[in-house]
């Protein structure tokens, strides 16, 4: 993804838009696959929010899932779905947007935690102001890499499609399915992700579904929400079999 800092207008917040701010809600969708410490650090940066938290226990282990039902067993805004068998990344979180329903999910890896402390409401602001906006897209800062991702957007010509690095006003038709805001109503005009695309990759043929259709999703990217993904090696016997 390609970062392009162009001319944007300063957004004002008429009182029509004060008004409809209610009406957006938005929960977190997380799967989680082992990596239990980082996954209870997920949960714990998206807490004081308040917003509904989904996790879909994607297969782990007993102890691992005894040890995430403990830490969550306090709030009340986090729900725990459970499956015996790992669905994959797209079989996952094709799971939590049947079993949720909220209008937005940002849905995160469980190795990503926000870094932003007024998420939610900077969020809403964006709903409100992009009511045509499908996915919005945070910054998002590579820990291991110690930079921030470079967006894109897609095209495709004589059957190949490949990145384009122009953005136009924060605009793009392509979106990391594990660091996004995501509307249910995108999975009603395209599908579900492929569920034979176990894991890498289901969100850009989603996008590239759209494109071929003729119409591409709408996904802008925004600044001022950031997020952090760390990939950090697998230290316990757990989380290497995972891996």
């Amino acid at each position: 993804f390609s970062t392009y800092y162009g001319h944007r207008k300063k957004n004002i917040m008429t009182k029509k838009d004060l008004l409809n701010k209610s009406d957006i809600r938005s929960a977190v969708g997380i799967l989680f696959f082992e990596k239990l410490n980082q996954t209870i650090e997920c949960i714990q940066s998206f807490l004081p929010s308040g917003a509904n938290i989904y996790i879909l226990n994607n297969g782990s282990s007993l102890a691992s899932r005894e040890s995430l039902g403990r830490f969550c067993e306090p709030y009340k805004q986090i729900k725990i779905f459970d499956s015996n068998v790992n669905l994959g990344v797209s079989g996952g979180r094709n799971y939590l947007i049947s079993n949720t329903a909220e209008e937005w999910i940002l849905f995160v890896d469980n190795d990503v935690s926000m870094k932003t402390n007024n998420w939610l409401d900077k969020f809403i602001k964006h709903a409100s102001l992009n009511r045509d906006i499908e996915v919005f897209v945070p910054r998002m800062f590579v820990v291991h890499n110690n930079t921030y991702a470079v967006f894109c957007s897609y095209k495709i010509a004589d059957k190949v499609a490949f990145p384009d690095q122009i953005i136009i006003d924060d605009l793009t038709n392509v979106f990391p399915g594990g660091a996004s805001f995501i509307n249910h109503k995108l999975f009603k005009r395209l599908g579900l992700y492929d569920e034979k695309i176990f894991i890498a990759h289901e969100d850009t043929e989603l996008c590239l579904r759209g494109i071929l259709a003729g119409n591409p999703v709408k996904a802008k990217i925004i600044y001022d929400i950031e997020l952090a993904h760390d990939h950090r090696p697998a230290t316990k016997r757990v989380d290497r079999d995972a891996a």
